[in-house]
């Protein structure tokens, strides 16, 4: 049987925890951390085309997907028709780069690095609000002679990785270029 003495003291300790685990919580939301991907877009449009050389580019599929997600109307080009105050977004198609950082003993690349290229711009009617930019990513990663069909899954993913990554970096180009 507990004496009363001893139950005050596993109550204290169970309320100091939950305040000290509170607290944590608090203050990394706070800081403004979040996990990688989930931190909310914020876009402040109503309605945007986004034309693309290719329905299938995967950049585009990706950056239509989260435009939708943060709130924002795509429509196409035919129905916005000769409105001169909607926007474009104009992306070209995602070029993928890969080029030696290191070789090993035996003069081989072991080492690369993988940039993912796209060129935007942004307009509404005749005005130009970003002209034609490059945004990049680049990520490096190890080329294993043993594992090369793990190395072709590391540089799968780290597309899909840089592809998420770039997808973000247009969102807050576009949201900075607005008037």
């Amino acid at each position: 049987m507990q004496t009363p003495q001893r139950k005050v003291l596993q109550q204290w300790r169970r309320t100091t925890w939950l305040l000290v685990g509170t607290a944590a919580l608090l203050l990394l939301a706070g800081c403004g951390y979040s996990l990688r991907g989930s931190a909310p877009l914020s876009v402040d449009l109503s309605r945007l085309v986004v034309q693309y050389p290719n329905a299938a580019d995967p950049l585009a599929t990706d950056l239509v997907s989260a435009l939708k997600a943060a709130g924002v109307e795509i429509i196409d080009s035919q129905s916005a028709g000769a409105n001169d105050d909607v926007l474009v977004l104009s992306i070209a198609s995602e070029q993928l780069e890969r080029r030696p950082v290191s070789v090993n003993a035996r003069a081989r690349a072991a080492q690369y690095e993988l940039t993912l290229v796209s060129v935007v711009s942004l307009s509404v009617g005749n005005t130009l609000l970003l002209d034609a930019e490059d945004i990049s990513e680049s990520s490096e990663y190890f080329e294993e002679i043993e594992n090369l069909a793990g190395t072709q899954d590391e540089t799968l993913l780290l597309t899909q990785e840089m592809r998420s990554r770039l997808v973000q970096q247009i969102i807050r180009r576009v949201s900075a270029a607005l008037p």
